[in-house]
This record gives structure tokens, C-alpha cells and sequence, in this order.
């Protein structure tokens, strides 16, 4: 990725999240061994498909309103004087300098449907989004959250004869109830990014869950630190933090981004705590799940990862060091992975990747981490 570049049309809207259909595969998790790359287990494609088609039928019979944030929102104290005519080239960014005027970007994209499409935008200073109301976090609200980011978005400064130095965004806290199978939301700094990402450092907690609400009615959240449901690339981030799903069987977690559909993420990592209590269907240091059917482009490269990674639920889960469900040509290369996994013996685990099928691979990567059996505590 090179900032202010055409870097290449990830066909955003294109393809279709979610046709993750299974394969064939074999193997468990055995606590106190580094269980290698790939986990893999036996799965038919039917399973996936009775899920899809259920959620399209509730969706049939379900318009209601489904996310609530626990909370005031960042949109309530945006700069609304914040003026974006005019600017988004290279030379000419919209640079952003304070936590008001990024609310005002992510009301524009949300609630105005500004899509930021061929525009640079850029952080010229550190941005904290630590904020107390009332005794209350203030809750962000994700840019993308309702309609997808277009543009390009740099954490350092891309005008000529200023420094590259990376800016940190501190403090994020995104805590929401969802509460209709209906419903695919995507939780991070960035919701749905379908464009580039580059140069920034974030920090935050999220945490999506549907208390009280049986697994039939309970939404999908595609959630990562960065961005929810990626389809463009990312390079030179890092995320630290933690991430919490308690949503349907079909989520997805990871330290950087929830689901990568399309694109590639480089040179980036994560520390992350990561927590399922629904039985996620991915859940990764770098991504929760990777890669879309058809021949899309799809790769996590030079990336590292630490992780406290743990599925609460005795369901069928996978998770990775980097990534926990890859597929369709997925390719994970010169990777890294520390940390440890809790989890059911049974559960689809790898020190890389949780499952691996439809010719996706790992190259050249290292896993330290440890699998830890919940029921018996041993490591």
C-alpha cells in the first residue's frame, strides 16, 4: 500500500460475506501441544447452507430495529463545523485532528452516505476517545457502520515535507446489545471499509452481545479493533485491546478485523484478548475468518499476532494465532503467533490458522502458542 495511490479496486459490494460453505478435514486440539498451522475437521457444506437459509426466512419475517449502544454516542458531540468540500488529494487531505472532527467523519458516512470514494483522508495529530458522560463511556459509533467507507485513510501525514509519523487513536469503546438474526453489523474504528487503510495505531474494547435472547434470534457481528468486515487492504496498523462476541454462530473476531473478504492485510499486528461466548465461526489474532467464494484475491502477509484467545461455548468454533476460518485461496504467509487459546478438546484450533480448505495455505510462519483445555486447566 502506498498512500495517495490507486491501489487497486477491491470490488467492494461485489461479492457476497457469509458463503462460507464447509469442506472436508480432520483433527482436535490436544492441551499442552502446539497443534501446528492448520486445525481441521469434518463438516458438510449442508450445515452452512440450513443456517442461511434460516436467517434469510427470519429476515423475511424481521424489520426491527436490533443494535443498541450501551450508552451516548460520539455523534452527539461531533464538529459539525467540520468542512470537507474541497479537499481529499494527496497534497490537499482531509486531515483530522481531534476526536470531534472523526465523529463528524463517521456521521457523514453513516448518516449522510458520504462515501469518501477517491479521497485521502489523514489524522494530523493523536486522536482520544476517552470520554466520560454522566458517569458513562461514551460509545463510538463506527464509520461504516450503515454504509461502507470508500476512502483512504492514513494515521500519518502524506503531504510533501511532513514527517510519516504514525498517530494513535486511544480509548475506543464500542459496547452494544444486538437483538434480530436479521442482522450483519460490523463493530471496529471502521464498520465496513471497503478501501485502504494505513499507518495508524488503535486501541480500544468492544464488546457486541445479545443477552436474554435464544440463538435463533440473535444477530451476526463481524468485529475487530480496526475494522469489522474488511474487502480493500491494510498496511502498517496496529491494534491492541479486547474484543467480545456473544451473537450467533456465524460471528467473527479478530484483533485487527473481523472478517477479511477480499484484499490483504500486511505488515501489521496485534495484541488482543479475544472472547467468545457464542461458539464464533472465526475467531483470529489478525482476522476472525478470511477469504469469499470466487477468485478474489485474499492474503495476510508479514503480520504478527499475540493472543489470549478463549471460546466459552462447547460448540463448533475455530480458531488461529493469525486467522481462525480461511478458505477460497486464502494465503497466510511469513506470519507470526504467540499467546494461548482456551478452549474444548474438539474445538478446530491451530497456532496459525483454525482451518485451512478450498487451497488456502500458510507459508512460512511460526506459532508459539499454547492450547488450553477449559474443562481440565491444563496447558
Amino acid at each position: 500500500m502506498e498512500p495517495g495511490k490507486n491501489n487497486g479496486d477491491t470490488g467492494c459490494g461485489t461479492v457476497e460475506p457469509g458463503k462460507n460453505n464447509g469442506n472436508t478435514g480432520r483433527g482436535t486440539v490436544e492441551p499442552g501441544k502446539n497443534n501446528g498451522d492448520i486445525g481441521h475437521m469434518n463438516l458438510k457444506p449442508i450445515i452452512f447452507k440450513c443456517i442461511i437459509a434460516l436467517v434469510a426466512v427470519l429476515a423475511a419475517v424481521d424489520g426491527r430495529a436490533t443494535v443498541t449502544f450501551n450508552g451516548p454516542v460520539w455523534y452527539d458531540y461531533r464538529d459539525t463545523g467540520f468542512d470537507v468540500r474541497g479537499k481529499g488529494t494527496m497534497q490537499n487531505p482531509i486531515a483530522i485532528s481531534t476526536a470531534e472532527e472523526l465523529a463528524q467523519v463517521a456521521w457523514l458516512v453513516n448518516e449522510e452516505g458520504e462515501s469518501f470514494e477517491n479521497k485521502i483522508l489523514i489524522l494530523a495529530d493523536d486522536i482520544d476517545l476517552e470520554k466520560t458522560v454522566g458517569g458513562t463511556r461514551v460509545q463510538w459509533v463506527p464509520i461504516g457502520f450503515k454504509n461502507p467507507f470508500r476512502g483512504q485513510f492514513y494515521g500519518a501525514d502524506t503531504r510533501d515535507g511532513q514527517s510519516r509519523e504514525r498517530h494513535h487513536v486511544r480509548g475506543m469503546v464500542i459496547h452494544v446489545h444486538m437483538t434480530s438474526a436479521t442482522d450483519v453489523r460490523d463493530f471496529g474504528l471502521f464498520g465496513r471499509c471497503c478501501g485502504q487503510i494505513g499507518y495508524v495505531d488503535v486501541e480500544g474494547y468492544i464488546n457486541v452481545v445479545s443477552d436474554g435472547y435464544p440463538m435463533w434470534y440473535k444477530g451476526t457481528a463481524y468485529a475487530g479493533l480496526l475494522c469489522g468486515r474488511m474487502e480493500g487492504d491494510i498496511a502498517y496498523v496496529s491494534v491492541e485491546g479486547n474484543v467480545t462476541i456473544g451473537c450467533s454462530d456465524a460471528s467473527n473476531a479478530g484483533g485487527i478485523c473481523g472478517y477479511l473478504v477480499i484484499g490483504e492485510v500486511a505488515h501489521s499486528t496485534a495484541k488482543a484478548m479475544l472472547r467468545s461466548t457464542c461458539g464464533a465461526i472465526g475467531m483470529g489474532g489478525i482476522s476472525g475468518s478470511m477469504g469469499v467464494e470466487g477468485d478474489f484475491p485474499n492474503a495476510i502477509i508479514d503480520c504478527a499476532a499475540d493472543v489470549d484467545l478463549t471460546c466459552t461455548e462447547n460448540k463448533v468454533s475455530f480458531t488461529g494465532g493469525v486467522v481462525g476460518y480461511a478458505q477460497h485461496h486464502a494465503v497466510i504467509a511469513g506470519c507470526s503467533a504467540t499467546g494461548k487459546m482456551y478452549g474444548y478438546v474438539g474445538q478446530r484450533a491451530g497456532g496459525i490458522a483454525g482451518m485451512a480448505l478450498y487451497d488456502s495455505r500458510t507459508v512460512g510462519c511460526v506459532s508459539t502458542v499454547t492450547m488450553c483445555d477449559i474443562p481440565s486447566a491444563q496447558c
